[in-house]
């Protein structure tokens, strides 16, 4: 009984070992399987990796080719031929077309309502002035009554404001102070001429002698240095055109008009009242006398001196032209003194040592030149001295023998250097 109780016990043992070493082998199997199982997957792993990574970079290529594809379209709509700067270019430049359109049609609708306005202007407004400003027929500036201080301007003249001399917006006459500062007319070729105002009361119109310190005493008719204004002479010297109706003249109308300049020489025959150019003749004799446009008219005898001052102007101007007579001389000294504040002017002498271009030596007085400088100027008045008929009037260069208001008398052939002479103008 023993005996096979061990050796049923020895084969239990050795089942139970069989079992153990079938189990350990049945694990190592499992073992096996499961890492045969992990290595699949990991190699299935990597292989769907890279597929999905190839996947990937596909989309990626093909995201990056449609993204080209936009930024081109993109591009040509900003940039391109029909693109949107260019649209936007175009845009600008049909706005900016359309405005200066627009802005001319404006300033041409401005123009032509202008133009109507300035029409009807004209033809309503005083003296009927042109485009250029030219008065059409003589008025005074607002249409009133002439007088002293309220000028008529003659047709073919206009109306020029310089300093204080302003003759106003036209809906009154001139203040008295542009009046005393003289008043300027022009005309279409530029030649000036100042306002002497003669109210009768601050002003007459006279022939006077002048005292050392400037007053002057009415002469009238009577000889003055053996000087009188003749209305006719047989000896050679030109007379004033009409000197009764320059008188009359200046009593209906206040006053008269003198040349702002001493003469200068017009190619047409006719002489300039403007500032005067080029070098002035410093020889004495007709054969000096100027040819070019423009100079100092020296040089001229007294009768062709009256001549070319009358015809200045013909019958298509509102006023008389001539050359000026004593009674508008001494007048022009008597206005000069009472309202420029220079008293001696009458006195005045010799502003500038050499022969110069008129208008440049400062001898300026209400808008008057040279009256007591540059050259001595021939007038109209006559003289019984035996030098001769003709009668200088004022001061001259380089010399304190002659001032404003000297007579000299010439015989009537003399053109020398120093002599000129200016126009008057009246209504």
């Amino acid at each position: 009984m023993i005996v096979c109780k061990s050796k049923g016990i020895k084969v239990l043992k050795e089942k139970i070992d069989y079992f153990q070493k079938n189990k350990k082998r049945e694990t190592g199997n499992n073992r096996k399987k499961k890492l045969r199982e992990e290595n699949w997957m990991k190699k299935k792993q990597k292989k769907l990796m890279k597929e999905e990574l190839g996947i990937t970079l596909i989309a990626l290529i093909i995201t990056v080719i449609v993204m080209l594809i936009l930024a081109g379209v993109a591009i040509n709509l900003t940039i391109g031929e029909n693109g949107i700067f260019k649209k936007s270019d175009e845009g600008a430049k049909i706005y900016k077309n359309a405005t200066n359109n627009e802005a001319t049609s404006l300033n041409s609708a401005d123009k032509e309502m202008g133009d109507l306005l300035n029409q009807y202007y004209s033809a309503n407004k005083p003296g009927k002035p042109n485009s250029n400003g030219i008065y059409t027929e003589n008025s005074t500036i607002n249409g009133g009554t002439s007088e002293a201080f309220n000028p008529e301007i003659p047709k073919g003249f206009k109306p020029k404001d310089e300093g204080s001399a302003e003759w106003g917006d036209g809906t009154t006459s001139p203040t008295e102070e542009a009046v005393q500062a003289g008043l300027i007319i022009e005309d279409a070729e530029g030649n000036q001429f100042v306002w002497v105002a003669v109210d009768g009361i601050k002003v007459k119109l006279n022939r006077y002698s002048f005292a050392e310190n400037g007053v002057g005493t009415e002469q009238g008719e009577d000889s003055i240095e053996r000087c009188y204004e003749a209305t006719s002479s047989n000896q050679g010297n030109t007379v004033a055109k009409d000197i009764d109706a320059f008188k009359t003249s200046v009593a209906e109308h206040g006053g008269y008009y003198i040349a702002r300049y001493e003469a200068s020489y017009g190619t047409d025959g006719k002489p300039n009242s403007k500032v005067s150019t080029g070098m002035p003749a410093t020889d004495n004799g007709k054969e000096y006398a100027p040819t070019i446009e423009g100079q100092l008219w020296n040089n001229i005898t007294q009768p062709d001196a009256a001549t070319a001052s009358r015809n200045m102007y013909d019958s298509s101007y509102g006023a008389t032209s001539d050359l000026v007579n004593s009674y508008a001389w001494d007048t022009a000294i008597v206005f000069i003194e009472r309202y420029s504040g220079d008293m001696l002017y009458a006195r005045r002498s010799s502003f500038n040592e050499t022969l110069a271009n008129t208008g440049t030596n400062g001898d300026e007085k209400c808008h008057i030149h040279d009256m007591a400088s540059n050259c001595e100027e021939w007038s109209t008045e006559t003289s019984r001295h035996e030098n001769g008929p003709c009668v200088y009037r004022g001061g001259m260069c380089g010399g304190s023998i002659s001032y404003t208001s000297t007579r000299l008398s010439w015989f009537p052939p003399a053109a020398e250097s120093n002599a000129s002479f200016r126009a008057i103008l009246y209504l």
